[in-house]
């Protein structure tokens, strides 16, 4: 499977590639036998990295026993993650953030509740996009029933609160993330995700996971 990026919190908080990130992970792809990313692609993980890199450091987190796999391709081409954070809770579960990273300013509900409106075009709704993937693993891939499956998006720069709260009430099996919005739960959340951590063996075992029919 096509990788851009695998590692620890603390691998991926001491890389020196801030400004080239993007590159980066087209490099780690094409490395893995995927594609590259678009320039498109590659400019909003540029922009992106440090305000990521940011909500991971300061959260309270285990960041020796928690993972990141980065523009993923989820087994048996069935769609590629922006992010996944793998690792275990206090109490011993095995979890899985599904993250759908969006940089969008602003967007607008539409009267489909599968898509949204940004720039004049409608794109899927991200937590509809979300959700997809999250099932994809948890029923294709050989050990994603090893793990509780966490669909969210991530909203890193929208300043539209009435959007997000739109799609947060018409769909609340998806996490909603905004870096702009002091009321987001999302440090708290990744601290009851990922307080615990995993083994190295253990996220090597679900990175190396194969199609499962």
């Amino acid at each position: 499977m096509a990788i851009g990026f695998s590692g620890s919190i603390v691998d991926f908080l001491s890389l020196d590639t801030l400004k080239t990130f993007g590159a980066t992970l087209s490099e780690g792809r094409k490395n893995s036998g995927g594609f590259s990313l678009s320039e498109q692609e590659e400019n909003v993980w540029n922009r992106d990295l440090e305000l990521i890199a940011r909500v991971l450091n300061e959260s309270n987190i285990s960041k020796k026993g928690t993972f990141l796999l980065i523009e993923y391709d989820i087994p048996g081409h069935l769609g590629r993650c922006d992010f996944l954070i793998i690792g275990g809770s206090s109490d011993g579960t095995k979890n899985i953030a599904v993250v759908e990273n969006k940089s969008w300013v602003s967007f607008e509900p539409s009267n489909d509740e599968f898509y949204v409106s940004t720039g004049n075009q409608l794109h899927l709704n991200p937590c509809k996009q979300v959700l997809g993937y999250s099932d994809n693993i948890k029923y294709f891939h050989s050990i994603g029933n090893d793990f509780d499956i966490i669909p969210c998006v991530l909203f890193t720069r929208c300043t539209n609160d009435f959007a997000i709260q739109t799609i947060t009430q018409s769909d609340n099996a998806c996490k909603i993330w905004s870096l702009n919005n002091s009321n987001s739960q999302i440090a708290e959340d990744l601290g009851s995700y990922f307080n615990g951590g995993i083994s190295v063996e253990e996220f090597r075992e679900f990175r190396d996971g194969q199609f499962k029919q």
